[in-house]
């Protein structure tokens, strides 16, 4: 499968056409260039010029037109960077779009080098070469019309002989597609699992060093570099076998003009400003064979990375990877839009009926699950490691498609709920926050204008203005890459802090106590409670969300196995296991 390339370059079409034009006019320019070059020689060896002219003129109109040929030349270049990447980037602002905001899901979970390598290098394999080759042998192809007119006016034979190359390329890659293609998706393939391990080196550095596994993670990079190193080879060098070939029926065609002309010249059929004329315009017209094997190898390779971006996303059509939407690549970027609370944001009964979900590889999930949770309640979900604590959280929010089950907030029901559960309706807090490198401020904000939410309020509600007193630059302090500038807890507050300036109606917190120490996490309980409006659904086994619970659902492989307030629970089993644990401590 190939992107429908015509539908992209019709995003910017003035653009696209301003930059063949260019290169049109780039590559006929040499025709002229190829006739005053004649003109000359033939004035030089005592023929007639053209027109008549002087050679003193003739030199100053061929002065003139390299000028022309290299002003072009740069203008098209500065056209074809900007355009080529206008495209691209279009590509990859719908690869991420249907990542990012649909409600389709990336199917596994690629490393952050895999996912770059497709984002980065397949999108632009996908799109550039293909359209680079594309329209550039579209100017050559006008060359050489005009070019071989000029030429089988001065001699057919000759002129026959250029024919020859471009036959013999064709063929050659016509044979050679099926390795080509193998070559490269190894390439690739090989490429993405060396990324991906570099990438996991990267996120254990101290489980290696504590488990002395230096030496053996050494010898598996080096081996995945191995094989990444081996099949970059195959690939590399049967391209540039191509790109040789190409060059070689080159020169075997400029060695077949000379010897033929040689002939001409002897018999007096020929002169020597046609010779030049024609030592020129072969240099730019065997280019043709060489253009036609790159754009026969491109769109034999361009497939394969296709499959390498689509794969990622099964559901997603060439056609959206190519849809037209606006880029912002220059300018001011669009402000975020601050969405005002409707009355129907406000939450008064959220219910969940039979929701169920697996997870494909391993067949657990959560099944038939029911709930109920009232306006400003505080319910509490609870259970063992694999219980379904987090799926169910996943499934109810969307970020998992349910595969039973209905979600009715008000008593209507929710179709989409990963469209729905957006603030101002909720906001979500997961087991391991990601904080971008950026100030504190623009990681609790995410773009959200200042003026209109208070971040002041929202850095106290999540017990962190202690903390941000102590940082040397406030909310202004960098954090670092994933907030490795701060301590787990205040990464934890600080997501927290994220979700309050919203003020989402549904506040749902996915284990937030599990990096807070026990007065931390009593305290921002605490200060929640002051606002009644709040309703929260969290995941925790400390005390302090258990007690203050208005409902705790107990969860046991996938399903609910209690319901209640902490001293209508005391006969349950785990439950009564969080309790003999805190006795012992």
């Amino acid at each position: 499968m190939m992107l429908p390339l015509g539908k992209l370059v019709r995003y910017r079409p003035l653009l696209f056409g301003a930059m063949v034009l260019a290169w049109a006019l780039a590559s006929c320019l040499p025709l002229l260039t190829g006739l005053l070059t004649g003109a000359i020689f033939d004035g030089l060896s005592g023929h007639r010029t053209v027109l008549g002219l002087n050679l003193w003129l003739l030199g100053a109109l061929l002065l003139v037109c390299e000028i022309v040929t290299q002003v072009t030349v740069s203008g098209w270049f500065l056209l074809h960077r900007y355009c080529i990447e206008t495209l691209n980037d279009l590509v990859r602002r719908n690869f991420f779009y249907a990542i990012l905001c649909d409600k389709r899901g990336v199917v596994g979970t690629p490393q952050a080098g895999e996912f770059i390598s497709r984002f980065v290098d397949d999108v632009m394999l996908a799109t550039d070469d293909v359209i680079n080759e594309w329209y550039r042998l579209s100017g050559e192809v006008l060359f050489s019309l005009i070019a071989l007119i000029i030429m089988v006016r001065i001699n057919a034979l000759l002129t026959l002989a250029t024919v020859v190359p471009l036959a013999l390329i064709v063929t050659v890659v016509h044979q050679a597609r099926a390795h080509l293609e193998a070559y490269r998706q190894a390439a690739r393939q090989s490429e993405g699992r060396a990324l991906d391990f570099l990438g996991e080196i990267f996120g254990a550095v101290q489980a290696i060093k504590v488990s002395s596994a230096e030496d053996r993670v050494l010898v598996r990079l080096e081996s995945l570099n191995e094989r990444r190193r081996v099949s970059s080879l195959k690939d590399t060098i049967l391209g540039n076998v191509l790109n040789s070939v190409g060059g070689n029926m080159t020169d075997l065609g400029r060695g077949l003009i000379v010897l033929l002309a040689a002939q001409a010249l002897r018999a007096h059929t020929f002169s020597v400003g046609d010779f030049a004329l024609f030592v020129l315009y072969l240099q730019w017209l065997l280019m043709m064979p060489r253009r036609v094997g790159r754009l026969l190898t491109a769109l034999k390779l361009a497939p394969v990375s296709t499959r390498r971006v689509t794969e990622l996303l099964p559901d997603i059509s060439s056609e959206e990877l190519v849809a037209h939407h606006p880029l912002h690549t220059y300018g001011e970027l669009p402000a975020v839009p601050y969405i005002e609370k409707s009355a129907e944001d406000h939450l008064l009964l959220l219910e969940v009926s039979g929701l169920s979900y697996r997870h494909g590889s391993s067949g657990r999930g959560i099944e038939d699950v029911n709930l109920r949770i009232a306006t400003g309640s505080f319910t509490v979900i609870t259970g063992r490691i694999g219980a379904g604590k987090t799926t169910l959280l996943q499934t109810l929010l969307g970020l998992l498609p349910h595969n039973a089950g209905m979600i009715f907030w008000n008593g209507v029901a929710v179709d989409e709920p990963g469209e729905f559960f957006v603030a101002p309706r909720c906001a979500y807090t997961p087991q391991v926050p990601m904080l971008f490198s950026a100030s504190l401020q623009e990681n609790i904000l995410l773009g959200l204008p200042e003026e209109k939410v208070d971040v002041a309020r929202a850095i106290t509600d999540a017990v962190l203005e202690r903390d941000v007193a102590l940082l040397e630059n406030g909310l202004a302090t960098q954090v670092g890459t994933r907030g490795v500038r701060l301590s787990g807890g205040q990464i934890q507050r600080a997501a927290a802090a994220r979700m309050f300036v919203r003020e989402p109606e549904l506040l749902v917190f996915d284990d937030l106590s599990s990096a807070l120490d026990v007065e931390t996490e009593r305290t921002l309980w605490q200060r929640l409670a002051i606002r009644p409006h709040l309703t929260c659904l969290v995941v925790s086994h400390r005390q302090a969300a258990l007690q203050r619970a208005d409902q705790i659902i107990v969860m046991k492989n996938g399903r609910i196995d209690a319901v209640g307030k902490l001293e209508e629970l005391a006969d349950n089993e785990y439950i009564a296991s969080l309790r003999d644990a805190k006795r012992e401590e």
